[in-house]
């Protein structure tokens, strides 16, 4: 109690300062925890240099008061982050999880390489990004974003194979691992994304992972991806048989054969509707406020799967772009972003909705 009155009773650096000269030496926590106050004040104003500079003289001028140094850690990793250092930050939690098993520096280790796994993929830098997808996933196994990682970089890189290898000999340890069973059939889907039989083998191995774990929100997204690329296989197959049997009528009778097999009003697809059912059970699953951004995602493909079904699906094709906009405007690409609007505007335009 008598410390909290004194730390505060100072409004400024100098008054701290008296604090660590008159009680430093005999009361090592006051003093601790004044030159942390020193450090997080010049964090404030942005003197980022300066504060490091104070920050790291709590742990070495009162090494036995650990708490009060583990804090001066999280805020020296925080700088490091806002100046771009990760590999330092990353480096100061690490040491934190050994010397204090702190939890709080685990997620942070966690978040901060995925965060910048991901800033480093998204750069197409992939060799870099792969080694702290894996590092994320060491730390927490079931840290699902980690393995997408993992195998997004691989596909990227040439090396598919090399992460369905890796997934199999997972599985082969532990068939029960719903995670590495997801994995495994995401690898599939990458490889097999115009091979219906290696897309029905990752639908059955994330079928099953499902069945071990429903909620596994990542799961319904990349079956939605499946059925999808299943529906244009069929759709593909479907044209080229059409095609020959246009080229062996006689030209006289094609106005005919084009009559009686292109309707205007196409009947909805059996895939698309597999996948909109796997997506609407992910968006009734997911927390929209702890994972807005996988919200938004989840809304996008479930708008795309309503508008490829044409006239069928328009109307909740809209509400789902809106639905995006609402948990995330921004996009993957401009390319992305022109499609969006174009199809937005295409499912306005049919509901009758200029706002």
């Amino acid at each position: 109690m008598a410390i909290r009155r004194i730390l505060e009773s100072a409004e400024s650096i100098p008054d701290y300062q008296r604090i660590i000269q008159a009680y430093g030496k005999d009361y090592p926590l006051l003093g601790a925890r004044a030159q942390l106050q020193i450090g997080l004040i010049l964090k404030g104003r942005g003197d980022l240099e300066s504060a490091l500079e104070e920050l790291s003289r709590v742990k070495a001028q009162y090494p036995d008061q650990r708490a009060v140094a583990a804090q001066a850690d999280m805020e020296i990793a925080d700088i490091y982050l806002k100046a771009g250092e990760d590999p330092k930050a990353i480096n100061i939690y690490r040491r934190m999880i050994k010397d204090y098993h702190s939890e709080r520096a685990r997620e942070l280790l966690i978040s901060t390489l995925l965060r910048t796994a991901n800033r480093l993929k998204n750069s197409h830098d992939y060799a870099l990004a792969l080694p702290r997808y894996k590092a994320a996933r060491e730390i927490d196994h079931r840290r699902v974003e980690a393995h997408r990682g993992i195998v997004e970089c691989y596909y990227r890189t040439g090396r598919i194979d090399e992460a369905i290898r890796e997934y199999k000999a997972l599985v082969r340890k532990n068939p029960e691992d719903e995670v590495a069973l997801y994995t495994l059939g995401l690898a599939y889907s990458y490889k097999g994304s115009q091979e219906e039989g290696l897309l029905k083998r990752s639908n059955s191995l994330i079928q099953e992972a499902l069945s071990k774990n429903y909620r596994l929100i990542y799961a319904y997204l990349t079956l939605s991806y499946n059925y999808e690329a299943l529906e244009e296989l069929e759709a593909k197959k479907k044209r080229g048989i059409l095609l020959r049997a246009r080229e062996a009528l006689s030209q006289p009778l094609t106005w005919l054969f084009h009559t009686l097999t292109f309707r205007t009003r196409e009947l909805p697809k059996h895939w698309y509707e597999k996948a909109i059912d796997a997506l609407t059970t992910a968006v009734a699953l997911n927390d929209e406020k702890a994972d807005p951004q996988l919200e938004s995602l989840l809304c996008l493909n479930l708008a795309n799967n309503y508008y490829k079904m044409g006239e069928f699906g328009f109307e909740r094709a809209y509400k789902y772009y809106h639905k995006k906009l609402e948990y995330d405007s921004s996009f993957a690409s401009r390319l992305q972003q022109a499609i969006f609007y174009q199809r937005l505007g295409h499912c306005g335009l049919v509901v009758e909705d200029f706002k």
